[in-house]
């Protein structure tokens, strides 16, 4: 399903980087003012897409939600504007085994 919202940013607000969260979908794409932000996924590891300034527009701002796999409710999926990055909590624990790997096998055949 497609889903379509806008937001505003007043004529004083300087626009800037941002994150999209769309934290009631499961899976698909998203979109700010027609251009494709990316691929989300409610299992990460990445779970807000990066929204660089220049995309974003003083006044109304349009934001298209492709849901793939269909909501958990029949409610719209809400869209949130993030300062950071928000990831899923699985990836501090990938990336601390990916380490210990690497440094497992540097230990194994040397310098």
């Amino acid at each position: 399903a497609f889903y379509r919202g806008f937001f505003e940013l007043s004529a004083d607000e300087e626009p800037a980087d941002t994150y999209l969260l769309v934290p009631s979908s499961s899976r698909g794409f998203v979109a700010l003012n027609g251009f494709n932000l990316g691929w989300h996924r409610r299992e990460g590891p990445q779970l807000s897409l990066y929204a660089p300034a220049s995309l974003l527009r003083r006044g109304r701002n349009e934001v298209i939600v492709f849901e793939l796999l269909g909501q958990d409710s029949q409610v719209a999926p809400t869209v949130s504007l993030e300062a950071r990055p928000k990831w899923s909590r699985n990836r501090a624990k990938l990336a601390a085994h990916q380490v210990r790997e690497v440094v497992s096998f540097i230990r194994q055949v040397g310098p």
